[in-house]
């Protein structure tokens, strides 16, 4: 009797230490385990995480590089069939990126805190914006310094935008709208703009575009393709110079097909339709022989 109590106790345990990464789901009316989805390895531009990072833990502290630098994602790696946004919570005195993994049925959710008292930041006039996040949506072309007019392209049948602005320097704020809804024929034009720590301001302006594929296309796409490479070829079908090519090549087999048409009508012919061949003898020339 024991035993059973402590291994039903045990048993116990363990599953509540199993739940945070994973749950049961029915599959075909029976129940199976489905694996929450973990973000596996993650690396910052200008900044680094303090102590090391286990997928199994969920809050952390970057240490942010003393230029005044905004930290942004490098890179990172999720557990198979997962996907990643990233938002940047900006507060007063205190910043924080928050990475969300996830698949078709749950998420996770990690947190990087760093504070701006950390760095001793000047004021300067950096309003230049550094990213500007919308989930399956992405800027071309790439922000610069010298531009200010964007568009932002996304699949055909998205009807909401949730926005994530990013500003160069630390000291700077970002003004965005959070979220826009719409229909799937509407494309509207927004603004964000960047205030840098002395006050000056740069506005930027954002038009949206839609692709000729569906975000679940959109999403096949990306395991293949970069999101610039897939605009650069869609931007490159619709430009008149590919019309152009295109008008150009049917016009040259046009023109080709009517050049070889004339040219059989007046190519010299190695014999005349009335000549009678030398060979051919006529029944007058026959009987002749004859006699």
């Amino acid at each position: 009797m024991r035993k059973s109590v402590k291994f039903i106790v045990c048993a116990t345990l363990l599953f509540a230490l199993a739940m945070p990464f994973g749950v049961l789901a029915k599959d075909n009316g029976q129940l199976k385990t489905v694996d929450a989805p973990t973000l596996q390895s993650i690396e910052f531009n200008d900044a680094e995480i303090d102590g090391k990072f286990v997928p199994t833990e969920f809050y952390y502290k970057i240490n942010v590089k003393s230029d005044g630098e905004t930290p942004t994602l490098k890179k990172y790696k999720v557990s198979k069939g997962s996907e990643i946004f990233v938002t940047y919570n900006q507060n007063e005195g205190m910043n924080g990126i928050n990475v969300e993994v996830k698949n078709d049925t749950l998420s996770s959710n990690y947190f990087f805190e760093y504070k701006y008292n950390d760095i001793k930041a000047k004021l300067n006039s950096n309003n230049n914006l550094k990213e500007l996040n919308c989930e399956l949506g992405c800027v071309y072309p790439a922000l610069n310094h010298e531009d200010t007019a964007y568009q932002l392209y996304i699949p055909s049948d998205m009807t909401e935008l949730k926005f994530n602005a990013v500003p160069e320097d630390m000291g700077a704020s970002c003004n965005v709208p959070q979220s826009v809804k719409m229909t799937t024929e509407q494309n509207p034009t927004f603004e964000a703009s960047v205030i840098a720590s002395d006050g000056t301001m740069k506005v930027y302006t954002f038009e949206v575009k839609r692709l000729d594929i569906t975000s679940k296309e959109l999403k096949k796409e990306l395991k293949s393709n970069s999101y610039e490479d897939i605009i650069k070829s869609e931007v490159f079908h619709k430009s008149p110079r590919f019309k152009v090519l295109i008008y150009g090549i049917i016009g040259g087999i046009i023109v080709l097909v009517i050049a070889v048409m004339l040219l059989k009508r007046v190519a010299v012919k190695a014999q005349d339709e009335d000549e009678t061949e030398f060979f051919d003898y006529s029944d007058e020339s026959k009987e002749e022989d004859a006699e």
